[in-house]
C-alpha cells in the first residue's frame, strides 16, 4: 500500500491537511468508522453519508505495523475489547503470521482482512484478495455491510447468551474461525468458510481432526445478453480444502465430505454433517457440577485422565437448491501436503447441448436464477496425525467456465475474474489445542509471578505478556497436569521434581526439572489453590510456596508459618473452610460437593488455624481461545 495514499486519507479522516498528517500522525495505523474504510484507498470522503460516522469503529494497522511493538500492543488491547482491526498486508511474511497468530489466534494472507471478535472468542475475519489504489475502483459495499453485521451480531450474543459451561471450555482442545472473503471486482460474489479444529484423543490415538463448512455465493462477472449471444455458467466448480505446508510427509486424511453427487438437475439440499470427538477429561460430570462456581479452572486442576473422556460434536448444516444443474463430488490429493474436495455443478445437458435453447437470435427470456448466480454449500472433515506441530492451512474457492450460445452453436469461454478464495492459517501446535490443558502458574503473592522452567530450576518470573508477539513461543512458561500428575514444561520438554534434601545449585529453591518418571517426586495434587507434592516423606504437608529471594521452595518442615491445612474430606479441590482463604471463625463449616442437605461444621482445631499465607496459594491461567481474553 502506497504511504503517500493512506497519509492522505488519514488526513481525510481526521479533518487535518496531508503535511500535518504526515509530520505527527503514523501512516502505518489508524482508527475510522467502518463505513468509511473505503476512504483509506481513494474513495472521495464526501460520497460516504455523514450517518456511517455513527456505525462501529475499526482500527487498522499495517502488517508492518503489527511487527512493531507499540502495534502490537495497541492491536492486542483494541481486540480485547472487541474493535475490529483491520490489517493491511503486503507480500508474505511468516514473521506477520506469527504477529497474526498471537493476536487473533489465526492468520489471513489476504491484502485486507477485518478480524471481529466473536462472543466466544473466536475470530470472524472478512477480507479481500485484492484491494483497490487510487481511482482504480472502489471497496465493495458488501465488505462494509458484513463487517457491520458482524459486530452487530457478536455484541448480541455477548449481551444475551448464557454463559458457557467453564469446565468443558477449559478441557476441550479446540479452535474455531471464519473468514468471508468478497469478490475484489465488487460483483457481489462471496465466499464463507467456517473451520474448526479439534484435538480427538483416546487411550490409544491422538488426532487434530479439522472441519469445515463454506457457503459459496457463485456469481460470474459476464452474464446473460452479450452482443448477439447469451452467455451463462456451464459449470460451477467450488472446492475445500486442507494443506499441511510444513512436512510433505503429513498428508491431511479426507474422512468425510457433504453432500454427495447426485444427477438430479433440480436440487434441493438439506442435511447435516456430524463430526464427533472425544478429548480426556479428569473429573466426572457429577462431581463436575459440585465444583462449578467454587472451584475457579477445576477442569486444569485434575490431573489428566481418559476415564471421564467427553464428545463433541460438530453440526454442519447444509441448505441450498439449484435448478438446471446437477453436482458432482470429488476427491483430490493436488500434492504431497495437500487434501482437496470439490463439487462440480455442470449445466444440463438438455441446456448445454442445444445451441438455440435462448432461441436462434438469443435472448435472456429462459434463464433461470440458477443460470445467474448459484449459492451452495460444502463440508468436509480431516484427519491429521496429533504429532505434527506445523501450519494447518484450511482454503475453500471456486471457479465458473460459462457457455456462450449463439444460437447456431455453443462455446465454452472464461469468467474473465476469478472468485474469492478464502484461507485461514493455524498452528497445530497451539497451545490452544494441546490434550492437556496448557496454564500459565501464577502466586497470589505480591503482584503474582508465573512459574517458569529457568535453566533446569522452578523459578518464578513476571508472566508472559501477551501484549507481545512472541508470547506463544515462550513455552518455558507454560505447563501441563498429565496423567501421572506430573507438571510437563512445554518449552523443556521435562517434569517438575522436588528435592527431598537441599538446594537447587546455587541456592535457587527446590524444585528443579528433570526427564519425567512415575517417581513421587514429580506427582502433585492440588489441594484448593494450593499445590502439594505426593512424595511419601511429606505427603501432605510439603507444598509449593515462594521462599525468601523468590525461590520456589516445597519443604515446610520447621517452617510454622506454613501451618497443617487439612484437604476438604468430600473434595480436595473445595476450599477446606466456607471462610477461606480468610482465619476460620466459629461459623465457619465443610463445603460440600452437593447443593442440599447440612454442611458439617468445621473442627475446633480447624478453628485455631490461621489464614493461609499468599506465597503458598497459586491460581492458573489457562490458555484456551474460548477463554483467552
Amino acid at each position: 500500500m502506497n504511504p503517500f495514499l493512506l497519509t492522505a486519507c488519514i488526513s481525510i479522516a481526521l479533518g487535518v491537511t496531508a503535511t500535518q498528517a504526515h509530520a505527527s500522525v503514523p501512516v502505518d495505523r489508524g482508527i475510522l468508522p467502518v463505513a468509511r474504510l473505503p476512504v483509506l484507498f481513494g474513495q472521495d470522503a464526501s460520497e460516504i453519508p455523514e450517518a456511517a460516522n455513527e456505525g462501529p469503529v475499526l482500527q487498522w494497522y499495517s502488517d508492518q505495523a503489527l511487527l512493531t511493538q507499540s502495534g502490537y500492543t495497541a492491536a492486542v488491547a483494541a481486540y480485547r475489547k472487541a474493535t475490529p482491526i483491520a490489517v493491511l498486508r503486503g507480500k508474505h511474511d511468516a514473521t506477520v503470521d506469527m504477529a497474526l497468530q498471537g493476536i487473533f489466534g489465526v492468520s489471513s494472507p489476504a491484502a485486507l482482512a477485518i478480524y471481529v471478535r466473536d462472543a466466544d472468542g473466536a475470530p470472524h475475519v472478512h477480507s479481500l484478495a485484492e484491494v483497490p489504489d487510487g481511482e482504480q475502483g472502489y471497496l465493495p459495499q458488501q465488505l462494509v455491510e458484513g463487517i457491520t453485521a458482524s459486530v452487530r451480531q457478536a455484541e448480541t450474543r455477548r449481551s444475551s447468551d448464557p454463559p458457557a459451561d467453564g469446565a468443558e471450555l477449559i478441557a476441550l482442545p479446540k479452535m474455531v474461525y471464519t473468514e468471508t472473503q468478497y469478490a475484489s471486482s465488487g460483483n457481489g460474489a462471496s465466499v464463507t468458510i467456517r473451520g474448526e479444529v479439534i484435538r480427538d484423543s483416546g487411550r490409544s490415538y491422538d488426532v487434530l481432526t479439522a472441519t469445515g463448512k463454506s457457503t459459496h455465493n457463485l456469481k460470474p462477472h459476464h452474464n446473460g445478453k452479450s452482443g448477439s449471444s447469451v452467455i451463462v455458467p456451464g459449470e460451477y466448480q467450488y472446492y475445500l480444502s486442507m494443506y499441511t505446508p510444513d512436512n510433505s510427509g503429513t498428508l491431511p486424511k479426507l474422512i468425510e465430505f457433504k453432500p454427495a453427487s447426485s444427477p438430479n438437475t433440480d436440487l434441493i439440499i438439506s442435511e447435516q454433517h456430524q463430526t464427533t470427538t472425544s478429548y480426556g477429561f479428569g473429573l466426572s460430570r457429577e462431581v463436575s457440577l459440585g465444583l462449578q462456581g467454587p472451584v475457579p479452572q477445576f477442569g486444569a486442576k485434575a490431573a489428566f485422565s481418559f476415564d471421564f473422556s467427553r464428545s463433541y460434536t460438530t453440526i454442519n448444516q447444509l441448505s441450498f437448491s439449484v435448478k438446471d444443474y446437477s453436482i458432482a463430488a470429488n476427491a483430490a490429493a493436488p500434492s504431497s501436503h495437500g487434501s482437496k474436495i470439490y463439487w462440480q455443478l455442470p449445466l444440463a445437458s438438455a441446456v448445454a447441448s442445444k445451441p438455440d435453447y435462448f432461441g436462434r437470435s438469443p435472448d435472456e427470456g429462459k434463464m433461470t436464477p440458477s443460470m445467474r448466480q448459484v449459492t451452495a454449500d460444502g463440508s468436509a472433515a480431516w484427519i491429521v496425525p496429533g504429532t505434527y506441530a506445523g501450519t494447518m492451512a484450511m482454503m475453500a474457492g471456486a471457479q465458473i467456465t460459462n457457455r456462450e450460445f449463439t444460437g447456431r452453436s455453443v462455446d465454452s469461454v472464461p469468467d474473465p475474474r476469478p472468485q474469492p478464495t478464502a484461507g485461514i492459517s493455524i498452528r497445530a501446535d497451539s497451545p490452544y489445542l494441546t490434550r492437556e490443558v496448557t496454564v500459565f502458574i501464577q502466586s497470589k503473592a505480591g503482584n503474582g509471578g508465573c512459574l517458569r522452567d529457568q535453566d533446569g530450576v522452578v523459578r518464578i518470573s513476571q508472566c508472559p505478556d501477551t501484549a507481545h508477539a512472541n508470547w506463544l513461543n515462550d513455552l518455558h512458561a507454560q505447563w501441563q497436569l498429565d496423567t501421572h500428575g506430573r507438571y510437563y514444561n512445554r518449552g523443556s520438554k521435562k517434569c517438575m521434581q522436588i528435592l527431598t534434601s537441599g538446594m537447587a545449585p546455587g541456592g535457587r529453591g527446590e524444585i528443579i526439572m528433570a526427564p519425567c518418571s512415575v517417581n513421587r517426586d514429580q506427582r502433585w495434587e492440588w489441594q484448593s489453590d494450593r499445590i502439594h507434592s505426593l512424595h511419601g516423606d511429606g505427603y501432605p504437608e510439603w507444598r509449593m510456596f515462594v521462599g525468601p529471594g523468590d525461590v520456589i521452595d516445597i519443604r515446610t518442615d520447621g517452617k510454622p508459618e506454613y501451618q497443617s491445612i487439612p484437604a476438604n474430606p468430600f473434595h480436595a479441590l473445595l476450599n477446606p473452610w466456607s471462610s477461606y482463604p480468610r482465619a476460620p471463625g466459629s461459623a465457619d463449616f465443610i463445603p460440600k460437593l452437593e447443593n442440599f442437605g447440612l454442611n458439617p461444621p468445621i473442627s475446633e482445631e480447624m478453628k485455631r488455624l490461621g489464614a493461609p499465607l499468599p506465597q503458598e496459594r497459586w491460581e492458573l491461567v489457562v490458555l484456551r481461545q474460548s477463554l483467552h481474553r
